[in-house]
């Protein structure tokens, strides 16, 4: 419901492209805020709250609220992105080795019509695939994927309707549960030898 106009200010919360736990809190005119939302955005990290369209206003927990106000997340990018082929690519270390990565997603680009994991990222090799990461994109047709790779996460790349042919290298030592479930166009499947 709406916000009583004499005692109570509402502040909304916009994580603008991720999430956060609270959307809105009701303060009472003139008092501070006992709680912040905590908010996480893929390959982004969290700085904090903002009260204005340029995201230079920062809203603390000292921030007398007068009036209802929307509060906006401002974001810095995270270490672990890399540009690539019109992408930016989010990752982590791959079973805590700091040279090998594993793919996590894309974040923002128009992914090619034929997609190609990357041998490396930022100097790291590209060795895995997450699991669900590229799961019900339209925009997959064909995939290209590095002599590198060496796991496929489970549902990687389930649902992908569109897609139509993989190359999988002979690096590849193990595929996820359902990699390629219901990729109904998926007619053209090259596994090399390895």
């Amino acid at each position: 419901g709406e916000v009583p106009k004499g005692k109570y200010r509402a502040v909304t919360f916009y994580a603008d492209g991720g999430s956060c736990d609270l959307d809105v809190a009701i303060v009472e005119k003139g008092s501070t805020l006992d709680y912040l939302p905590y908010a996480e955005r893929l390959g982004f990290d969290f700085c904090h709250w903002c009260t204005d369209s340029t995201l230079s206003k920062e809203l603390a927990f000292d921030t007398p609220i007068d009036e209802s106000i929307d509060a906006r997340a401002k974001w810095s990018m995270s270490e672990d992105t890399a540009f690539y082929d019109g992408c930016w690519w989010y990752y982590r270390s791959y079973n805590g080795d700091s040279s090998r990565i594993e793919i996590l997603g894309v974040i923002d680009g128009t992914i090619p019509n034929t997609m190609r994991i990357p041998q490396t990222l930022n100097g790291k090799e590209v060795v895995s695939i997450g699991d669900d990461v590229f799961a019900w994109r339209e925009d997959i047709y064909h995939l290209e994927l590095n002599c590198n790779l060496v796991y496929l996460g489970w549902a990687s790349f389930c649902g992908c309707r569109n897609l139509q042919s993989v190359l999988i290298p002979g690096s590849v030592k193990k595929v996820g549960i359902g990699a390629f479930a219901d990729c109904d166009s998926l007619t053209d499947v090259t596994i090399e030898h390895g």
